[in-house]
């Protein structure tokens, strides 16, 4: 921890990040200029290279815990020994690719009880969906019932992610993704962190839900661009466990902010979506219609996805 003078605090979640880490740090290195900042990095029991790669600099902290404790409690746990007046949460996979970040630094010193993100482009140069609506129970049924099996897009409904990068403009979306959330310190503590019932997924969208309920705004500010691995926090994990990881998150999402009778509506639809996907594509399967192992694949997804636990939404 740097004294109280420290502007800002960057804390970076880590498991197993191997270069990615180094990278997504030498980048804040190399294009903070004008404020003193530190950089704390969190790591969740990686059994990689990844601290020892890290670059030496006084203004990085490094946290080594002896569990994985998830995302969400792990930034938690990173925030209680910062000293920065304004908080930056950052995935471990992304990078900063310019000095845009001066731009919505200051936009955020200029606007009191904002949670702001950027623009997020991935590798190619494309930008990701990194706002939009908060999950709804019809948003998740669909979303969990077709979309995680790429059976079937639904473009139209009323999904996590609302195209904000076709106007590049200042919008304030329902919810940012965690990978690039900035905000005063008082806000974060004003909501006690993330909700640490969540291991990984839809913690984001519970902060965002429970900041605009104390009247903090949501904000999407695309002058600031980063680069984004998407996906690389996943690749560490065992991708089935992974998923069961995010599906026990919307489970629990559901339950807390919409009740129980709302989570047993969503366990039937979206197990009734699922047997009738299934027979659909063993259909397609047995007439041959399509590429056998893709259609294989989605069944053995889907039966993954049945297996899992409708145990512990309640917490």
């Amino acid at each position: 921890m740097m004294n109280n003078a420290t502007e800002l605090s960057v804390i970076i979640v880590n498991h197993n990040g191997g270069k990615v880490l180094s990278d997504c740090v030498s980048s804040v290195l190399n294009h903070f200029n004008g404020f003193k900042f530190e950089v704390l990095v969190y790591d969740n029991n990686s059994s990689d290279d990844s601290l020892s790669l890290l670059p030496g600099d006084k203004r990085i902290s490094v946290l080594e815990g002896r569990t994985n404790l998830g995302f969400g409690s792990a930034n938690n746990a990173a925030f209680k020994e910062s000293a920065g007046r304004y908080i930056l949460l950052l995935n471990n996979d992304a990078r900063f690719i310019d000095a845009s970040f001066n731009l919505i630094f200051d936009y955020i010193k200029e606007n009191a009880g904002i949670v702001a993100s950027c623009k997020i482009l991935n590798p190619g140069n494309d930008p990701e969906s990194s706002a939009g609506f908060l999950p709804s129970v019809n948003s998740e049924v669909l979303n969990w019932g077709l979309n995680k099996i790429k059976f079937f897009r639904l473009p139209f409904s009323r999904t996590h992610f609302i195209e904000t990068w076709k106007k590049n403009e200042i919008v304030f979306p329902e919810r940012i993704t965690g990978c690039f959330m900035l905000m005063e310190r008082r806000v974060f503590g004003k909501l006690n962190g993330f909700d640490e019932n969540f291991f990984m997924y839809y913690e984001d969208s519970d902060f965002c839900k429970r900041a605009a309920e104390e009247g903090f705004r949501i904000v999407y500010f695309p002058s600031t661009t980063i680069e984004h691995l998407k996906g690389h926090s996943r690749h560490s994990l065992d991708a089935y466990k992974t998923l069961e990881y995010s599906f026990e998150s919307c489970r629990y999402y559901i339950a807390k902010h919409f009740g129980r009778h709302a989570l047993d509506k969503f366990d039937r639809r979206v197990r009734f979506l699922w047997n009738i996907v299934l027979v659909i594509l063993q259909t397609i399967n047995v007439l041959a219609l399509t590429s056998f192992k893709k259609i294989r694949d989605k069944i053995s997804l889907v039966k993954i996805m049945k297996n899992f636990s409708l145990n512990g939404a309640e917490r």
